[in-house]
């Protein structure tokens, strides 16, 4: 064996022992970054008077029986409901977590949800020094029934191809024609001129 396959054996040993040493730590930051948080969120919805409230309450959930289920106070918790095309704000600008951990806020009369009225709550802890990021959902049936219209099987300008206007189809078919009409009549007039 000469010297030129040693070095190159020891150099595939290194680049292998690098790429193991390189995935172990990977794998490793992935693992650290996996630690369960020891707090939670929890979601309730009551009807007070006439008003839906939608309460949240942070706690802490260590083992140690002097901090489990702990309230935390002055975290801002921010109450959303999921729509079509992202994240509605139900809850004020600021809105902090009492004393007992608790933050209860109104829930809108003429929110609208899906066709059985069912809207998707949410409630977030985002970028909290000390809690990270938090997040609970929970399906509330407050909402206002959306009902579809099915204009697309409709004759109209929204329709699809299928289903557009009559007198569009036609004029647009007739202009179509017309200038194809046109077309071939100077090409056929092109080779009239050709063969004179």
């Amino acid at each position: 064996m000469n010297a030129l396959s040693k070095n190159s054996i020891y150099y595939l040993l290194l680049f292998a022992l690098t790429l193991f040493l390189m995935f172990a730590s990977i794998v490793t930051f992935a693992q650290e970054d996996e630690a369960p948080t020891p707090y939670k969120l929890e979601m309730t919805f009551f009807k007070e008077d006439t008003l839906n409230k939608v309460k949240v309450v942070l706690s802490s959930t260590e083992a140690d029986t002097a901090k489990s289920n702990k309230a935390i106070k002055n975290v801002e918790i921010k109450i959303y409901a999921k729509k079509s095309f992202g994240l509605l704000p139900l809850s004020p600008e600021g809105t902090s977590t009492d004393a007992t951990g608790t933050v209860v806020i109104d829930f809108p009369t003429d929110l609208p949800g899906d066709s059985l009225g069912n809207v998707l709550v949410l409630a977030k802890i985002e970028d909290n020094d000390v809690l990270g990021n938090l997040e609970v959902k929970k399906e509330v049936k407050w909402g206002i029934p959306k009902f579809t219209f099915e204009a697309f099987h409709n004759r109209a300008l929204w329709g699809t191809a299928a289903n557009a206007p009559l007198p569009l189809v036609i004029s647009v078919t007739s202009m179509i024609i017309g200038v194809w009409g046109v077309i071939f009549y100077i090409i056929s007039r092109l080779f009239k001129i050709n063969k004179l």
